[in-house]
Parts: structure tokens; sequence; C-alpha cells
């Protein structure tokens, strides 16, 4: 009788999972500490005023399949600042906000990423990262969805994500993804940029609608990386800002 039992429970437990929704729209606030570098005579007034972290709202579509991460809306986030100091100096800061595509094939184990670099498209292709992912015992909820924390090293980042079974669909904000669930909280270096999932719609969706980007120059992800820290060096640019110091005659 306890065999039977067991088999029966787990029968159950299978139909859930099978007939889990695996399709929808994930919204995320996508948070940044910025480094911006200042000019040593700044006065401590102006500095004060400049913002030492950018959010940015971002979407995740996706199928068991396929998904894409981008901005909710076309170059919604962009900020300016505009500061003067007396008839010295005048200050004007630009945050843009990328407009960035990331798509994956998780059948194929293929991502195609979009890259706005200062106004220029790039296009890069790869196989899907691998991760090697440390499941921890711990738990809380996102949205209301029970969450297990789970840690790894990419790259240079200590990632820390909160991953959820009841959406069996091993992707997530960014390029994180490889659990067996859906991430809807990520942070790296110890918060110094976050993804927090703020609204969660599972619907069907039109796998035609999850299509890879073609637009931008196409280039390998170390290529990309030279070039853009060169541009950096050039704009003076720290986490997507721009600095433009501009001293009156």
């Amino acid at each position: 009788m306890q065999k039977f039992i067991l088999s029966v429970l787990f029968i159950i437990a299978t139909n859930i999972v099978a007939f889990a929704q695996t399709s929808g729209e994930i919204f995320f606030k996508e948070s940044r500490k910025l480094d911006i570098k200042l000019p040593d005579n700044i006065p401590e007034e102006m500095k004060a005023k400049i913002p030492m972290s950018h959010d940015s709202k971002k979407m995740l579509r996706f199928t068991k399949d396929a998904s894409i991460y981008a901005n909710v809306e076309k170059s919604s986030n962009d900020t300016n600042i505009d500061h003067s100091e007396g008839d010295d100096m005048e200050m004007k800061i630009v945050i843009k906000q990328p407009e960035d595509i990331l798509y994956k094939n998780l059948k194929d184990n293929q991502l195609v990423d979009k890259r706005d670099l200062m106004g220029k498209d790039f296009l890069i292709k790869d196989e899907l990262q691998k991760i090697a992912w440390k499941l921890g015992s711990e738990t809380k909820n996102v949205l209301d969805y029970p969450c297990t924390k789970a840690t790894t090293i990419i790259g240079k980042d200590t990632v820390t994500a909160w991953f959820t079974t009841k959406i069996p669909v091993s992707t997530g904000p960014f390029n994180l993804g490889k659990l067996p669930g859906m991430v809807l909280e990520a942070s790296f270096n110890s918060g110094k940029r976050t993804f927090v999932a703020t609204k969660i719609d599972l619907k069907d969706i039109d796998e035609k609608t999850i299509v890879a980007p073609t637009k931008g120059k196409k280039v390998s992800a170390e290529e990309y990386e030279k070039i853009a820290d060169e541009k950096r060096r050039e704009m003076n640019a720290g986490g997507g800002a721009i600095i433009r110091e501009i001293r009156r005659e």
C-alpha cells in the first residue's frame, strides 16, 4: 500500500510540472551603481547632485524554447542632468539607456546579443554560456513565487540568483539561466548590478514574436569588449554615464 501511495503522489507531481505555464512575460527593474569619474576641481555641492545609480525597466518574453530580453520602451530611460556653478563651470551628465536586445534559443543552445554602444549597433552570436551554479538551501518568495538561492562566478562577477521551479523554463534576465527554473531576482558583485522581477504575466506567447535581432556589425564577444573599452576611455564613461564638463570663456 505504501508503494502504491508513493507512486500516485509521484504521478500527480509529474503532471503538475507538465502542465505548468512555460510562456509569458516578466517585467524587471534593473539597477546599476554608476562608477563616475569626476574632475578633481568639482565642488562638493555639485558632486551631491550626481546620481550614484541608474534604474531601467526591462521585459523578458519567453516560451519553453526561446526568450528575448529588452527595454520595455525605446529610449524610455534616458536621463539628462544639467548643472551650473556660477559663471565658471557647467556640467552635463547624460545617462543613456542602450537599446540592447538579448535573444536566447534554449532549444539549440544559441544566443544572439545586440549591443547598442553609443548609438552604434553590434551583433554577437555565440553559444549559451555554461554556468556552474551552486544550489543553496535558502529560500524566499519573489512576487509570491517560491525561489531557491543559487550562486556562481561568471568571469569576474560574483552572482547570486533566485529561481523558481514553478516556472520551469531555464532562462532569466540578462545572461542568466541554466537553472531548473526561471530566475526572478539576481545580484552581481553584492548589489553593483541587480535584477528584480516586478510583474509576472504567464500566458500563451506566439513563438513568431520571439526572434533574434539582425541589425548590427557582426563581432565576437572579445572584439566587442575591446571596442567598448576604447569608447569608455574616450568618453570618460562609467556604467553607461557620459560626463561632459564645459568651461565658459
